[in-house]
């Protein structure tokens, strides 16, 4: 078969199937760099507030954050209100700016309307937080307006949950991008998310130089160059829907690099140049995936890497090594 191109987090293409190892080289420099330009920030938020409230008619001002007076953007009630481990509430529909998150906290919008972080420019949310440290983003949309770089940047942290979040127009970009510092062992959660219009980089990629360990629940990804991009750590993805480009050269699931781990269950994969494509040592397991109108269902290129189906899987064509494995 034609070999097929996967493109990079950056949205630039970096290799065909065959060219596993220089992608490889090629996404531990990105990860590296990345790591180094957004290290964590030295110092924690001046705030000491167990939560603060934020709206479209707040004010960023000395002494807001109640719900009576509430701050304008979530970074200034992040670096000026709320401390470490508080929570961050929004009160009503609005756009309220981009943020660096520098310390553990919660960011929740929990019925109040749509609130939107626009990033016409640059990463919606970076997380640059501390080995022991956790994040939450709740019931946010992102917006990349076509032009933006990566809607949720985690390149340091401990725990990061994104639920209920909508991630749409990183088109030159990417939605999620989990990039730990080499050593680090992160953990993540992506839960009941939709994350659309990645379509020259990818839904969620996972990259070295460290390696973590994530899951992927109930989220919906759509016209997304990759849906899913894992070349480290471990990451398990239940009962979600990947759709593609109807394109050659889209890809639902990717598992590459020595040493990475990825299951896929209960999911759909319709409309893509490839459904799921393990290579360079990786691994990949599927179990009670359904493949449908796509260009090739299955692609395992290479003798070092697996891919395992388990038999209960709907797929009508395959290249490459295909083992069909027996459920324990």
């Amino acid at each position: 078969m034609k070999a097929r191109e996967v493109r990079a987090a950056s949205g630039r293409a970096t290799r065909t199937p065959k060219d596993g190892a220089t992608a490889s080289a090629r996404r531990g420099a990105l990860a590296a760099l990345l790591c180094t330009v957004f290290a964590p920030h030295a110092a924690l938020a001046a705030g000491a507030q167990p939560r603060a409230w934020v709206s479209g008619f707040g004010v960023d001002a000395a002494g807001c954050g109640s719900i009576a007076a509430p701050c304008r953007t979530l970074q200034y009630a992040h670096d000026d209100v709320v401390a470490p481990g508080g929570s961050i509430y929004v009160k009503d529909p609005a756009n309220y700016g981009q943020i660096v998150i520098r310390q553990a906290i919660s960011i929740i919008n929990d019925g109040s309307g749509t609130a939107t972080i626009l990033a016409p420019s640059g990463d919606a949310i970076d997380v640059q937080v501390g080995a022991s440290d956790s994040v939450l983003i709740k019931g946010l949309t992102l917006d990349g307006a076509g032009t933006g770089t990566i809607g949720v940047a985690m390149y340091s942290g401990g725990d990061l949950v994104i639920e209920d979040c909508t991630i749409q127009s990183f088109h030159r970009g990417s939605g999620v991008v989990i990039a730990p510092p080499n050593g680090a062992t992160p953990t993540f959660l992506i839960d009941r998310a939709r994350v659309v219009g990645s379509d020259k980089g990818d839904g969620v990629a996972v990259v070295p130089p460290g390696a973590a360990t994530g899951q992927i629940r109930a989220t919906t990804f759509a016209n997304n160059a990759v849906g899913v991009y894992a070349q480290s750590g471990a990451v398990v993805i239940e009962d979600s829907v990947i759709e593609g480009l109807s394109t050659s050269y889209s890809y639902g699931l990717v598992s590459t690099g020595a040493g990475t781990a990825v299951v896929a269950k209960r999911s759909h994969f319709n409309g893509l140049g490839t459904g799921a494509l393990s290579q360079g040592g990786a691994s990949l397991g599927l179990s009670d995936d359904a493949f449908t109108h796509n260009h090739l269902d299955l692609y395992n290129p290479q003798s070092a890497a697996t891919l395992n189906s388990y038999g209960d899987n709907a797929y009508s064509s395959s290249g490459g090594t295909i083992t069909q494995a027996t459920k324990q």
